[in-house]
């Protein structure tokens, strides 16, 4: 796909691969490299190197081509964020098996809010129960702007996402943070501290 002259040509592979699997080109495709640096600052911050991932709805994981992320493991159920993602990253994303979930085999776990607004979106309620001290735990929301004050809105590939079904996941999934969730704004992400800290 052609893009403006000021766009990186990287960019160019990336919004092909999305529109290839039927997604639409929006704010999340067009922001994939910001939304890339903004990873990559925050992995800075948390002073990690050679990351082993556990994702959580990562879309098409726009922090993978990050030198600091050594593998990710993924429970993206959105088949076609699945093949983006295998296409871009190859072998570098794989698959999780959340019977098998073992969080402190990995150096951070990061879940998309997102999800909760999904309908039929499969995470297990005893996600936050696996939660350790020793697992680095955080949740995250990209700053995408909304040009109403819908309750509703339409990922990349047209799912619609409930916000007060949203947030009440994420009540849930905080219900174990008992001082406060503390969050580190990025200009395109918002990280939330999901450890545990009592």
């Amino acid at each position: 796909m052609r893009v403006p002259e000021n766009y990186p040509d990287e960019l160019s592979t990336i919004l092909d691969a999305h529109v290839a699997m039927n997604l639409l080109p929006s704010w999340y495709c067009v922001n994939y490299l910001n939304l890339k640096e903004d990873f990559h600052a925050f992995f800075q911050q948390q002073s990690l190197s050679n990351i082993s991932i556990c994702d959580f709805f990562g879309r098409s994981h726009p922090y993978a081509s990050s030198a600091l992320v050594s593998d990710i493991s993924t429970f993206e159920p959105r088949s076609k964020f699945v093949a983006v993602s295998s296409e871009l990253y190859g072998d570098k994303v794989k698959q999780l098996d959340i019977d098998a979930l073992e969080f402190e085999s990995y150096d951070l776990i990061l879940i998309n809010l997102e999800f909760g607004g999904l309908t039929d979106h499969g995470m297990p309620r005893w996600i936050n129960e696996k939660f350790t001290r020793n697992s680095l735990v955080f949740g995250y929301e990209l700053n995408q702007p909304r040009t109403n004050k819908s309750l509703f809105y339409r990922s990349d590939d047209n799912a619609l996402v409930n916000i007060i079904e949203q947030f009440h996941w994420y009540k849930h999934i905080v219900s174990h943070v008992h001082e406060g969730v503390n969050k580190i704004e990025g200009k395109y992400i918002t990280f939330f501290d999901m450890n545990i800290n009592y």
